[in-house]
């Protein structure tokens, strides 16, 4: 067989045993754009299309569009936020700077952006931070306790503070 010959039958070959699940995908970029200052980031996307991040220092719910009508999510009367994640009922969790000066503090963001936002609490310590929140509303992330040390944390949604510390709660059961 010649050279032209075995390059088409391979070419054939390669082409029919290939699995029709394995077709190229497209995907489309789209700049997701700021709240008016230069940079932003997103960290977490629900199966409805919802976006959520941060720019600028502010939790954002962004327009999946790239239209620019992105929503500032607040904080708890601080300077900055981030927002982490998004189930599909559009719950928003992530960390906000409060009044007091506490630099991260587990927020439930208002996702209107009409500033009813929660402060989840802690352990006892200062500071804290939601990183994810599931399908049936149930808050994980981490907060200091009364001595300074961090302790993985299943959030109270309503901010009443009965945040479970998920080790020393689980050790002392078993």
């Amino acid at each position: 067989m010649n050279r032209k010959v075995r390059l088409i039958t391979l070419a054939f070959i390669l082409a029919v045993a290939a699995p029709a699940h394995q077709a190229f995908a497209y995907y489309q970029l789209i700049d997701l754009g700021t709240l008016g200052g230069g940079w932003s980031g997103a960290r977490s996307i629900n199966n409805h299309g919802q976006i959520v991040g941060w720019a600028g220092g502010r939790a954002t719910l962004f327009d999946p569009t790239g239209g620019g009508k992105n929503i500032d999510l607040g904080t708890l009367g601080g300077e900055f936020s981030g927002a982490r994640s998004i189930n599909n009922h559009g719950q928003i969790v992530g960390w906000a700077k409060d009044n007091l000066g506490h630099y991260y503090r587990p927020a439930l963001f208002d996702p209107t952006g009409g500033g009813k936002n929660v402060d989840l609490g802690s352990l006892g310590g200062t500071d804290s931070s939601a990183f994810s929140i599931n399908n049936l509303g149930q808050i994980m992330g981490w907060t200091t306790d009364s001595s300074g040390k961090n302790r993985a944390t299943l959030f109270d949604p309503t901010g009443g503070g009965n945040n479970i510390d998920i080790v020393n709660t689980v050790i002392e059961k078993n």
